[in-house]
């Protein structure tokens, strides 16, 4: 972010920019999670036969569910991995704009954002960003199969995420809620994208 604010001059564009050049190079990674899921959920039909069919028989069950996933290519643990890799991504962001602001150098303002230090306490309207979050997450989460405990409480996990995350923001950093609000521009818009 140092490197991207010498050229620019702002660490609210940097910010924009890191993570802009972050989910480009992590793109592949987020394309096969997306395709992943959504060859999952078209599959959900002939999964179920299977474990209905072979409910008595786990083993059988396991063999006849590996074979689905292979002939239509599918590995279900795939879509895990773009979610483990931007765990330490966002570890070394937090710590590194905690380390910037510490050296006050974050005091600068950006658009409606007064200081990008702290938190979003003074930000006039900046309940929008979480207003869009909501929206953006509850428009890309499946609807929850009324038959599936499993994706019930999925779907209500997500639908408060949102609140989780605009709670832990107000706790952190401006830049932090500037790489959240940025990076979930970008993959709503490359969701929507893929799933075309």
């Amino acid at each position: 972010i140092t490197l991207i604010h010498g050229v620019v001059g702002s660490y609210g564009v940097a910010i924009v920019l890191f993570t802009l050049l972050l989910k480009a190079v992590t793109f592949p990674l987020n394309y096969q999670q997306i395709e992943s899921t959504t060859k999952m959920q078209a599959l959900q039909p002939a999964i179920k036969r299977i474990q209905a069919k072979y409910a008595a028989d786990p083993q059988q069950m396991n063999i006849m569910m590996a074979e689905l996933y292979q002939e239509n290519e599918l590995n279900p643990l795939a879509g895990c991995l773009p979610a483990l890799v931007q765990i330490p991504i966002f570890i070394a962001l937090y710590r590194s704009l905690l380390s910037l602001a510490k050296e006050d150098l974050l005091e600068e303002s950006f658009l409606w954002i007064p200081n990008l230090e702290g938190p979003v306490y003074g930000a006039q309207n900046a309940d929008w960003l979480f207003k869009f979050d909501h929206a953006s997450t509850t428009l890309l989460q499946p609807p929850a199969d009324p038959n599936n405990e499993a994706a019930q409480t999925s779907n209500q996990v997500l639908k408060y995420l949102p609140l989780m995350v605009g709670f832990f923001s107000l706790n952190v950093p401006a830049g932090l809620t500037i790489y959240w609000f940025c990076n979930n521009i970008i993959t709503t818009a490359s969701t929507l994208y893929i799933r075309q």
